[in-house]
């Protein structure tokens, strides 16, 4: 499961996933809007390559998530 702690998100700009080395050699990656807007950023893997498997599967199914309102009393 992938856990992102997400911003709102800036309607029609272009986003893109970046990949960093945290300070504990672990990795972690941001999806950034165009204007450098953080809008999300992940959990942290110990393998680079579960990052990259995060994002992809994040691209394959990002078209069918559903939103859930927890806000809702």
């Amino acid at each position: 499961m992938v856990t992102l702690t997400a911003t709102a998100p800036i309607e029609g700009d272009p986003v893109k996933f970046q990949i960093k080395k945290t300070s504990n050699n672990q990795y972690r990656f941001n999806l950034v809007a165009s204007n450098g807007q953080v809008l999300a950023t992940s959990e942290t893997y110990v393998q680079k390559a579960s990052a990259v498997g995060a994002i992809e599967s994040i691209k394959k199914n990002v078209t069918t998530a559903a939103t859930e309102d927890l806000t809702a009393n």
